[in-house]
């Protein structure tokens, strides 16, 4: 299988799995309403900040060394345990003292539904764990299935707990819970990592790299992710919901980028320079081309599907919406020199500063404008902060890769070509490096 094929196997089975999320945001939205979707939306996210924040970046290691050889799945495998296991000690104690602690509520919910996300973080850092040693084998089809089984079971146990049973908040939050725990023995049948044994080396290996990782992983999805908290700080639940509405269409536009950057990082760990930043090149251009096509088409129908899908009570996350979707196609080249620096220059703290950049100027103008716009104020702080990043990030880039502007701003003739040729009707074909 090429990389183009690759690319294309892992963004449809990402649109697939868009559908099954889809479809469970639908659940929650009409059958919990609008504080009911933001509250929902923030246990998610406090879960999904809460896995690499305790991960220690040390499924990127993974992913990144895997491939080369130097430690068996099996030896990786029972790193990751170790790692999950430890944080139990750090994220105990942080959930003690927020149950311990006189407030009621945190960035505008319950505290109890922030202890939940994250009290079962060490379960998604075992399954982030299988899914790099996946990835990093270059074992792109099971990566996948790997992906599409989480939307899937946390999507049928919120249709039977919230839907069915109507347990209301409390059982959509249960079903995040058993899904993890039936997606750690899917994973760990689906990858056969085995078991190794704990080398203290191989930790501290990990570590060092990890956390370079780390503080990459934790800006960047603070990044992403502090307008969502800076709107609950000020808008509440009802303004979580709002605002969810909205990075859930959003989140459509990341998966082309997330796509190739999947098959892209072997390519990136396992050749020279120059082929990787060939290929780099072409990442981007490809990226930047689709994703934008993919915003005009969000643009064109976001209306029609806040207003039939989740009722027009969620139409004020229109406006949010429309404002966010020139940052985001911008900001989407992200994941593909993310992968690059990773990889091929083992710099992960390059994305660091990049992402650090995005996440002040982001922090800053949220806190201004948020108070004044709402709901706008916090996707026009966001589309700032994402063009001025990318414009350092692609400058940083050039002068690395060394590769001219036009190869990845430009689109070319033979892209098309290569499009058609993944078509199930015609011969194989490939996006090959050459182009």
């Amino acid at each position: 299988m090429t990389l183009s094929h690759r690319a294309a196997f892992t963004f449809a089975t990402q649109i697939v799995s868009y559908v099954v999320i889809f479809l469970g945001s639908v659940i929650v939205a009409r059958t919990l309403g609008v504080e009911g979707k933001g509250t929902y939306s923030l246990v998610v996210l406090v879960y999904n900040l809460a896995v690499p924040i305790a991960g220690l970046g040390i499924p990127v290691f993974t992913a990144c060394f895997v491939g080369q050889r130097r430690h068996t799945p099996s030896q990786l495998f029972a790193n990751s345990l170790v790692w999950a296991a430890l944080s139990v000690i750090w994220l105990g104690g942080l959930i003690s003292a927020l149950m311990l602690g006189s407030f009621d509520t945190i960035i505008g919910v319950q505290r109890e539904y922030v202890v939940a996300g994250l009290a079962i973080a060490p379960l998604g850092m075992v399954i982030e764990g299988l899914a790099s040693i996946a990835q990093g084998s270059n074992r792109i089809k099971e990566y996948n299935l790997l992906r599409l089984a989480n939307p899937v079971a946390s999507t049928s146990l919120l249709s039977l707990l919230v839907l069915v049973l109507r347990w209301g908040p409390p059982g959509a939050v249960l079903s995040l819970v058993l899904s993890q725990l039936l997606l750690i023995t899917f994973a760990t049948i689906l990858v056969s990592p085995g078991m190794g044994r704990v080398e203290w080396p191989l930790m501290r290996n990990s570590a060092a790299f990890g956390m370079q990782a780390w503080a990459t992983q934790l800006v960047g999805l603070l990044n992403l992710r502090l307008a969502i908290l800076l709107v609950g700080y000020f808008l509440g639940a009802a303004g979580l919901g709002y605002f969810s509405v909205a990075q859930g269409l959003l989140d459509l536009l990341h998966f082309i980028p997330i796509a190739i950057s999947t098959v892209s990082l072997p390519v990136f760990s396992a050749t020279g320079r120059a082929q990787a930043s060939e290929v780099a090149c072409i990442g981007i251009r490809h990226t930047l081309m689709l994703s934008a096509l993919a915003g005009i088409g969000l643009i064109a129908v976001g209306r029609w599907v806040i207003e039939w899908f989740y009722t027009p009570a969620f139409l004020p996350a229109l406006t949010a919406l429309w404002i966010m979707i020139p940052g985001v196609v911008a900001y989407s080249v992200a994941h593909i020199t993310t992968s690059y620096f990773n990889g091929q220059l083992h710099r992960p703290l390059l994305n660091t500063a990049i992402a650090a950049i995005s996440l002040v100027l982001n922090g800053a103008l949220g806190l201004w404008l948020i108070p004044i716009w709402g709901l706008a104020g916090a996707a026009a702080a966001t589309t700032f902060a994402y063009l001025i990043a990318i414009a350092i990030n692609l400058a940083m880039f050039l002068q690395i890769a060394g590769c001219p502007l036009s190869d990845m701003l430009i689109p070319k003739a033979s892209d098309f070509k290569a499009y058609w040729m993944l078509l199930p009707l015609t011969k194989a074909g490939a996006i090959s490096t050459h182009q």
